[in-house]
């Protein structure tokens, strides 16, 4: 899916008109519908704009990835054993952070699928 049609999903999804989202962006309904139709790119500022009026990710906006309410935990908030095992960044659902997991209770969430084997064998 393109970015602009899914910026006109996420509009749509609210109900909005595109002089909601203009209003916003401090651009004109023209813009954003030329948005809206491919023809023209918003610049990386107007995207974190963007994402941040729908709170979705700019990933998910320009497409490197389908979900929506990602937060990415960079290397340096890891925690130690996490980095051990490989693991450079994670994808934590939204939900999730509403339930209060920390790095720590992410590491125990591993930990006890380790202990089930399903997690992979020397990768």
């Amino acid at each position: 899916m393109t970015f602009g049609k899914r910026l006109k999903k996420l509009r749509e999804e609210k109900s909005w008109q595109l002089e909601k989202v203009a209003k916003y962006l401090k651009v004109s309904i023209a813009t954003v519908s030329n948005y809206e139709r491919d023809f023209r790119k918003p610049d990386i500022d107007t995207i974190n704009k963007i994402a941040d009026l729908f709170e979705v990710t700019s990933d998910y906006l320009i497409g490197r990835t389908s979900i929506k309410d990602a937060i990415l935990l960079e290397n340096e908030d890891l925690p130690k054993e996490l980095k051990e095992i490989g693991i450079e960044y994670l994808e934590v659902n939204k939900e999730l952070k509403k339930k209060g997991l920390s790095p720590e209770d992410i590491l125990d969430i591993i930990e006890a699928i380790e202990k089930t084997g399903l997690r992979k064998r020397d990768r």
